[in-house]
């Protein structure tokens, strides 16, 4: 019996951290006061916006060269060669995909000792591609301590505080991908076109810098 209320109990306790995480999202999103506590996570969505293209720039045979991100939280990836159909608007959809992947692997039944190796195993990656890719000080810093952090979470933190912080984290990336993707819409469509994916994707195809946005 014991054993069987522990499985009943473990999702629905998880599920409950992820509802205040998102709670609390919002609260941190519509309280501009608070706009600061939200910075970091801004720019780890922009961390794994700009991984996202290089890392799909590997995948499809090209080279990821160095990725840069700006204090103002925009950043830019290097890429050279791969498929650039699926290099460009990889970013806004790897940021989401990320996100949601996040909150699905936290909740879905990885008992704690499998979101340990989760948190480790992403902190050895932003590690490694901090020292392999990272090439402005925001970006080492970002990622270098989105690597430290997860280290630390995995390795030190008691059960509940580890769910609550990967749903936070995967809400908050989710989110700024959502975010991301407002504004991308918002900005195809107004008077100034300033350079973005969905720009670059018109100019490889010749629909609509909008069309792309939206989808």
């Amino acid at each position: 019996m014991h054993s069987s209320n522990h499985h009943v109990e473990a999702p629905r306790t998880s599920l409950a951290l992820a509802g205040a995480a998102f709670a609390l999202s919002l609260i941190l999103q519509h309280i501009p006061v608070l706009g600061w506590l939200v910075y970091p996570f801004q720019l780890f969505a922009t961390l794994v916006h700009e991984l996202s293209h290089g890392l799909m720039a590997l995948f499809t045979g090209g080279r990821f060269i160095k990725f840069t991100i700006a204090p103002d939280s925009s950043g830019l990836a290097t890429t050279a060669g791969g498929w650039r159909l699926l290099v460009v608007p990889a970013g806004y959809l790897g940021a989401a995909l990320f996100g949601g992947l996040l909150l699905i692997l936290t909740n879905r039944s990885l008992g704690t000792q499998g979101r340990r190796w989760m948190a480790l195993g992403l902190g050895l990656f932003f590690a490694g591609v901090t020292l392999l890719f990272a090439r402005s000080f925001t970006a080492i810093a970002i990622s270098g301590l989105m690597a430290v952090a997860l280290l630390a979470l995995g390795w030190y933190a008691p059960p509940l505080w580890l769910t609550f912080a990967l749903n936070l984290l995967a809400i908050q990336c989710s989110l700024n991908a959502l975010d991301s993707v407002a504004g991308l819409v918002r900005l195809n469509t107004g008077p100034f076109q300033l350079p973005n994916d969905a720009q670059t994707m018109a100019n490889l195809t010749y629909l609509p810098a909008v069309f792309w946005a939206a989808l």
